[in-house]
Parts: C-alpha cells; structure tokens; sequence
C-alpha cells in the first residue's frame, strides 16, 4: 500500500514539477554547466542501507566535505541557488529516490554515514530512524522548518519523528496530510526565500548608491 501510494505520488508530482524541473535546470546550467547540474551524496536508508541520494546542485566541489557532515556551506554560489536551499526545491530530484524505492514520499530525513554515526552517539535510539523507509518530506523537518542539522535540532526531530513516523503505523491518510502540510510549507519557504532575496538586493543596491554619492560629495 504504502510503496503504491509513493509510486502514484511522486509521479504525479514529477509532471506536475516539469515546468519547474526546466527552469532550474536551465538556470543552474548557466551557473555550473551541463555536467555538474545534479549533486550526488551517499545516505543512509531503511536498515541501514547506503543509498545514493539526488539533489539539484547550489554549492561549489570544495563544499563537499561540509555537506558529508550536515552543515550549510558558506560558498554558496548566487541568489539563485540560495533560493533553491531556502525553499528546498534543490530536493525535487529526491523524486527519483522515492521513484527508485530508496526513499518513500513521507519518512524521517536521511541523513550522511557520519552524521547518522555521530547522532547515535549523542541521541539514545536514533538508529530506529533505519526501521522505517526515510522521506522526501517528514513531520520533524517541518516542524523544525527544515534548518541545517544539529544536535539540539536532530534530538527534537528525532523525538517528533520517533512519535509520527516510526512508533505509529503508516497510513494513507496520515501521509496524505503530511504532503499537504509540506507542500504549504514548501510554498512558504518560497515565499520567504524571495522576500530574503528582495531585502538584500534592495540593500546591497541603496547601499551602493549611498557609496556612489559619499564618493562624489568627497
């Protein structure tokens, strides 16, 4: 039922997405190149199965060791790519995953071989995460608003996810709002990562015409 139910979902989102799937392939094919649109990384999946997992790609090669350990780099390459990691739409190729049988539509968040190693060190159980398929979306991400990982944030959406995901039973309808919820959440994000955007051009462009003006005045 439920691997029926990610078919059928995260096909129908794949069509749906093609117009968007066009203009960020277009727009980070002027950033990076035909070759180096996709961002590839190793996670860990149900009962502790390596997989590997599909994003669009919005940082440099030089960032990849920051990713392996769960931390937003700083190298990020424009505006448009700081929207792509804002609103998450860098995960849409996660579509592929769930496609592929790695990962389901709703589930905990994968996480890297060394930050799901780490976690089990500091948070008792968090291995249980691997009894259940991991998701493009899970109630502890958005809960959390999806923030880059760490330990005061992995404990509380490991809790909300060991309580949502993995003690409870999966259902249709429980996973049906989930997408819900993470598709409003998906727009908000959306929404704040352009208004982030708006606000620092905005700044950067009054900043540059006071410097302008300080310049001619001197």
């Amino acid at each position: 039922m439920q691997r029926a139910f990610d078919i059928v979902c995260s096909s129908i989102t794949c069509l749906a997405s093609i117009p968007v799937f066009l203009i960020i392939v277009i727009a980070l094919w002027f950033t990076w190149g035909m070759r180096k649109i996709l961002f590839t990384q190793e996670r860990v999946g149900k009962d502790g199965k390596i997989f590997v997992i599909w994003k669009f790609r919005t940082v440099g090669n030089g960032s990849q060791e920051m990713e392996l350990a769960g931390v937003r780099p700083d190298d990020i390459q424009n505006w448009f790519c700081t929207f792509l990691r804002d609103s998450h739409l860098d995960e849409l190729p996660n579509l592929w995953n769930v496609l592929r049988g790695d990962m389901s539509m709703t589930g905990p968040r994968p996480r890297t071989l060394f930050l799901a190693q780490e976690r089990e060190r500091d948070i008792p159980g968090f291995g249980k995460r691997c009894d259940v398929m991991p998701g493009m979306i899970s109630w502890g991400k958005y809960i959390t608003h999806g923030e880059s990982p760490t330990l005061d944030r992995d404990h509380t959406e490991f809790d909300i996810d060991m309580h949502r995901h993995i003690n409870r039973a999966w259902s249709a309808g429980g996973a049906t709002l989930l997408l819900i919820v993470g598709t409003a959440s998906g727009a908000w994000g959306i929404m704040r990562a352009l208004v982030r955007i708006i606000r620092h051009k905005t700044h950067s462009f009054f900043g540059k015409k006071d410097r302008v003006e300080t310049e001619k005045a001197a």
